[in-house]
Order: C-alpha cells, then structure tokens, then sequence
C-alpha cells in the first residue's frame, strides 16, 4: 500500500504520555496521597518523635541522677566558695511540691578565712511542682525572686577560729523564705526557729538587706547553767542557787554595719521583769525598767565551793557596756530600797555599779 495514502497510524493508550487531570480553566489539579503513603509517612513521623522524646527523657533522667546532681552541686558551691566544698549525699523528690534533701555538707576552713562550717542535714521545700520549680532555679541566674515554702537544717556546727569552741544549732526552721528580684537583694521569712540545745530561739517576719536586719526577736526562757556551758562559758557562783534558771527576753530589733538597737525590749531574769531598751555603736548601751530585784541572789557566796570566778576581761574590753537601771523594789544586803536607781559600767576598769 502506498505510504502516502496509508490511513494515520493510532498510538495505543499504554504509550500515550501522562498528562495530569486539569481543572476549568486549564490549570493542573494535584492528586490526593494514596493512603498507603500517608499512613507510612505517619508512621516515619510518629517513629521519630518517639525517638527524640526517649532520648531526650533518657539524658534528663541520666542528668537528674541524685549523684551526678550531687557532684554538680559541689562543682558550683566549691566556686561560690572559694574552696571545696562536700556534700555527702543528695535526695529529691517531685510529686506533689519539690523536696530536696542534702546530708553531710561540709566547708573546710582556709588561709584567708578562719571558719569551718558543717551541716548534718538540709531540706527544702520549694512548694511547687517540678517544671515550675526547674523554671524559678533557671530564673535565679538572671536575678529572679526565689520563694521557700520551707527549709530545715539539722546539726549545724559553725566554728568561727581554730581556738575557739564551735557554735551549734540543733535544728534550724525557715518558714516562708523569699528573696526578692535584683537588684533589691532584699530576703525575708514569715518565721524563724533555732534550737541550740536547750535554748529556743524565734525570729519573726526578719527582713535582711545589704543595709538593715529588722525583725522581733524571742528567746524561750532558758536555764544559763545549763545553756552557757555549750558555748564554752560558765556562769559567775551565786548565793541562790536558782539564780539565772529563768533567763528570756523579746523584742524588736534592727541591725546595721553601724548600730545595733533593740527597742521595746522585755526580759525575765528569774522572778524580774524588765523593760527597756539595749543598743550599741561603739559601747553597748541600755535604759531598763525593773519591777523587782534581789540583788543579794545574784552576789557571790560567802564560802564558795567552786573555784573562783574568772572576768571574761577580752569580752569586756571588746564589748563595754554601760547603761541605767531603775528598780521599783530593790532588796540589797536585806535592805529594801522604793525606787532605786543604778548606773552600771563594765569595761576595762572592771564593774562600776553607783
């Protein structure tokens, strides 16, 4: 047959070029994915997260292991302080609120600072969940505020020179503790407690500031033959024997790098109430109200069985004191005076009492 008159030739549909579906106006229209491919980039996607999620939960779980937290702990605490620093076990748990629990802290002593401190156990408290908890540490390094529901410190030894005897503090409670934004650096709590051995020691509402301490001070009334031996001092012989058994004081307190003034200041000295003032600058000063006082239960023994009593003379060298004294009712040397009143000084000239 002849080519020129030979009919046109039809291609079959297998090798026709694909030409995608086109809507009204000619453009090209995307088809939908099979479902067999979205199901599996599903899977790929879903496979992933898990993936990150694990290892991300695996390395916070690695990095809140109490022992790496401790030994990051003593990492940044040794730098805060200049020498190292040992914390001997660390504790925590997050349900409800945040607790922290460290035991077995110590800080050594050093050329340049004369002190050693040592805490036999510490918990806090920050009441509050764990992510806003991470959240408000986080925030610390920028100068946030820091809020304590609680903080308990147990065996407390702080010794300020090598000579001296250290002081202890059984139990240490802080209720409310908040530390205010920079740059106020203004800390305050609702409630203070300290426990030195026999005597109980309660702060409340302090304020501390770079400038002034304020808050109002009470001290539970204590046996000093009992207490006083703790801190390495002893308590002058006594014709009463229950002379200084009830010593207690409350008042309202300031302290600065200058002053030092507690004013509506009340003591009980045994069956003595008084009231008064006490404050300090260069001399410790007081102006005291008495009810009553037996002068000769506090004098020195006529016989005295224990050795003689040594005047603290470097304490009163360093700490003078000098102030007034009114006495409603004063019985001395078994007379009774109405209406007495007394100036004392203790310093290096020794007692001065008119």
């Amino acid at each position: 047959m002849d080519p020129a008159i030979a009919p046109h030739s039809v291609a079959s549909p297998a090798t026709l070029p694909a030409t995608p579906p086109q809507g009204p106006t000619g453009q090209s229209v995307k088809q939908p994915m099979h479902p067999r491919r979205l199901w599996r980039w599903v899977g790929w996607m879903l496979a992933l997260f898990l993936a990150v999620f694990g290892a991300l939960t695996a390395f916070i779980a690695w990095q809140l292991q109490p022992e790496n937290l401790r030994q990051r702990l003593e990492v940044q605490l040794s730098a805060q302080a200049g020498r190292p620093v040992h914390v001997g076990s660390l504790q925590y748990t997050w349900r409800d609120e945040v607790t922290l629990k460290l035991r077995d802290v110590t800080l050594p002593s050093s050329p340049t600072t004369s002190y050693a401190l040592r805490i036999g156990s510490l918990q806090l408290r920050a009441g509050m969940p764990l992510m806003p908890a991470v959240r408000a540490a986080w925030a610390i390094r920028n100068g946030a505020p820091i809020e304590l529901s609680r903080l308990e410190v147990q065996g407390l030894e702080w010794q300020a020179g090598p000579t001296t005897a250290p002081w202890r503090v059984d139990q240490l409670l802080v209720l409310g503790l908040r530390k205010a934004a920079a740059p106020e650096e203004k800390i305050s709590a609702t409630a203070v407690e300290a426990q030195l051995g026999v005597a109980t020691v309660r702060l409340a509402n302090p304020a501390w500031t770079p400038n002034a301490t304020q808050f109002v001070v009470q001290v539970v009334p204590v046996n000093l033959r009992e207490f006083l031996p703790t801190l390495g001092m002893a308590v002058p012989p006594t014709q009463s024997p229950q002379a200084f058994s009830q010593v207690g004081l409350q008042g309202a307190c300031r302290v600065t790098p200058r002053e030092w003034s507690c004013g509506t200041l009340q003591l009980q000295l045994d069956e003595t109430h008084l009231e008064g003032s006490v404050s300090r600058e260069a001399t410790w000063r007081f102006a005291l109200q008495a009810d009553r006082l037996n002068l000769d239960d506090y004098l020195p023994p006529d016989n005295p069985r224990d050795p003689p009593f040594v005047v603290p003379w470097e304490l009163a060298n360093a700490w003078p004191v000098a102030g007034t004294l009114k006495v409603d009712e004063l019985q001395m040397a078994g007379l009774r005076v109405k209406g007495a009143a007394l100036e004392i000084r203790f310093g290096a000239q020794g007692l001065v009492v008119q």
